[in-house]
C-alpha cells in the first residue's frame, strides 16, 4: 500500500510471521523518504487449530554483531524450503541463500551489514512463508 500525504510518498508493508499462532507478531514496515519504522502487532483472533506442524523461523543470536543462524522448519503445510532473504528496512534485497528440504539452519554473515533493523524471509513452494525481524547492531 503506498500512502500519499501531500508532496511525500510512504510505503507500508505487511508481514505475517508465517507461524499462525495467537500472540505470536506480525510486522507492518512503514518507509518513505530519508526513514523506516518497523511496527510489530499481535492479532489475537488468529486461527489455528493445532492440527498441522507450524512454520518456524528462529534467528540466534537475535541482536547480532557478525553472524546470526537462521534454523527453520517448514511446518505441515509446505514441502520444500527454497530460500532465506534479508531485506533491509527499505525493503532492498541485502542477502540470499538457497536452502532445501523440510528443516535445516543457515549461518549469516551480517557483519558487513550497517547497524540497524533487518527482515529476514522464508520461502517455500513459491511463497513468503515466515519472517523475522533482525536487528544488527
Amino acid at each position: 500500500m503506498v500512502l500519499n500525504p501531500g508532496s511525500n510518498n510512504f510505503v507500508v508493508e505487511f508481514y505475517v510471521n508465517g507461524t499462525y499462532s495467537p500472540g505470536v507478531a506480525d510486522m507492518f514496515v512503514v518507509s518513505g523518504p530519508d526513514c523506516a519504522d518497523v511496527v510489530d502487532i499481535r492479532l489475537p483472533e488468529t486461527y489455528w487449530d493445532g492440527s498441522m506442524e507450524p512454520t518456524i523461523l528462529v534467528l540466534s543470536p537475535n541482536p547480532s554483531h557478525d553472524t546470526t543462524t537462521a534454523s527453520y522448519s517448514v511446518g505441515g503445510l509446505f514441502e520444500n524450503a527454497q530460500s532465506i532473504t534479508v531485506y533491509d528496512i527499505m525493503g532492498l534485497q541485502r542477502y540470499s541463500q538457497k536452502v532445501s528440504g523440510k528443516e535445516g539452519e543457515v549461518t549469516i554473515d551480517v557483519s558487513r551489514f550497517i547497524p540497524g533493523t533487518y527482515i529476514i524471509t522464508l520461502e517455500a513452494d513459491g511463497k513468503r512463508i515466515a519472517t523475522e525481524k533482525l536487528i544488527k547492531k
